[in-house]
Formats: structure tokens, sequence, C-alpha cells
């Protein structure tokens, strides 16, 4: 009863001091800049005027609302301006990484994302969107489409053939139930209920062929 009676809400994450957060955000805009400059690598690039493309050094980075700005030179890393003092060992793919801020050491497990990366450390994630500074601007034109709400449904995760249907329509489910096998390359694969649900709809019934994300049934 430890996690219940000491955090009645849920365990959040240990809380980020300002100095941490800023040496995330430069964490982000480091891996950000090997990543660009391996890309860098590809040949027969150019840039507008011409010139091979180099990796950027001014980067915008997103926390939450939270815009920063961080600059990389050969001397220093700034975020907002003020100098922080981070050191780590990276190589592009690396999923966990020890990393020094200041006097501190944080070991950090990152997930790479569709604009930049999340940062997990001391039970809390991080979701930071880094762009090149000069064109952070157009970040409020990228819309980012939200999928659509599949936690009702039972998909068909591969193409097969429904063999056997394990409930009917008002049946109460419990988590890890079985609810429906499917047959695929000749083995069978059976889809069990992820939480407890009562079933409201079938679609399909046994004997049918069928594809990959066809709904199987709704639950409720």
């Amino acid at each position: 009863g430890f996690i219940s009676e000491e955090y009645p809400d849920g365990f959040q994450g240990a809380p980020v001091s300002d100095s941490l957060l800023r040496g995330l955000v430069a964490v982000g805009a480091i891996i950000a800049t090997v990543d660009a400059d391996r890309a860098s690598g590809i040949t027969q690039q150019l840039d507008a005027s011409g010139e091979p493309v180099l990796a950027p050094g001014d980067w915008v980075v997103k926390t939450g609302n939270t815009e920063h700005t961080v600059v990389l030179d050969e001397e220093k890393i700034t975020v907002d301006g003020e100098e922080v003092d981070v050191g780590f060992t990276y190589t592009p793919g690396d999923k966990l990484i020890d990393v020094a801020v200041g006097n501190d050491t944080v070991t950090i497990q990152l997930k790479p994302t569709l604009k930049g990366c999340t940062i997990t450390t001391r039970g809390f994630s991080h979701n930071l969107e880094v762009f090149p500074a000069r064109i952070a601007h157009l970040s409020n034109f990228m819309l980012e489409k939200i999928p659509p709400d599949l936690s009702k449904l039972l998909i068909c995760p591969m193409p097969g053939l429904l063999v056997k249907l394990h409930v009917k329509e008002g049946d109460e489910v419990q988590l890890g139930q079985p609810l429906a096998t499917v047959e695929a390359m000749k083995m069978e694969n059976i889809l069990r209920a992820e939480k407890q649900a009562v079933v409201v709809k079938i679609l399909g019934k046994e004997g049918d062929s069928l594809a990959v994300d066809s709904v199987i049934l709704e639950l409720d």
C-alpha cells in the first residue's frame, strides 16, 4: 500500500529542477545536431545557395507550451541565454544514456518522435519538439493528426481466418479472457480482452477471412 498511501493521486515522477530541465533541453538539441550531422553525410545534398548541407547550431526546443532557445557553439551551450554544463556520450540509435548536468548525473531513456524525442528520467517523460531556429515558426502550421480511439474495438492484427468466437453479444468479459481465435500461416492466435468490458456488437463470424485491422467486435 506504499504507493497508494504516499501518492494518492498516482506517481507522476520526481520533480525536475530548472537546471535539470535546461540540461534535458540541451540534450534534445545536441541529439538533433548529431542526427542532422549524420544525415548531412548523404552525398549530393546542397542547400539553397548550392553549398553542402551543414547541421544547424541554433535550435528551438518546445516542452509543453514553453519554447526554449538553444545555441550550440564550440565554446559553450546556452539555453535561453544561460550557459549549461552538460556532458554525455551519444551514438545515433542509443536508447539509454547517462547524462551529467552540472554536478548531477541522471540516466535517461530516449525515444525518437516525429518532431524530436521523448526523454524519460526519474519517472517522468519529457516530450521535446526540436526545430532548427530558422524554421521553428513554421511548426505552428504542422497540425498533428489525433489517432482514433480503438480501445473499444477488437481488431484483427494480421490477415487470417476467424476460426472461433469465444463470446457473444451481451457477455461481460474480464482482463485476459479469450475473445476470438484467428488462424494465420497455420498458427492459431488467441485475441484476449485488454480490460473488463461488455460485448455490445459482434461484426465478424466464424469462417470469415479477415484483413489487417478488420473489426471483429465492439466493447463497452
